[in-house]
């Protein structure tokens, strides 16, 4: 899945640690795998459809509204 910021807020400008925190918060325990974009975009590489769905019901993460894509 990909998150894509809906204002003009950087991923840089977040802690890596806050971000890992707060996708374990949301997907659980399960080790998932990030990758930042240049364009600040997130990556978020899941393990099953549950944590999908749980993912893509969220409207902002880390107080920023975002758009969660599904990609091939």
């Amino acid at each position: 899945m990909v998150m894509r910021w809906k204002v003009s807020a950087k991923v840089a400008d977040k802690s890596p640690f806050k971000i890992h925190k707060k996708l374990k918060s949301i997907q659980g325990d399960e080790t998932i795998e990030v990758t930042k974009l240049r364009s600040g975009d997130l990556i978020v590489e899941l393990k099953s459809n549950d944590q999908a769905k749980k993912l893509g019901a969220i409207a902002a993460f880390l107080d920023i509204p975002v758009d969660v894509l599904t990609r091939a």
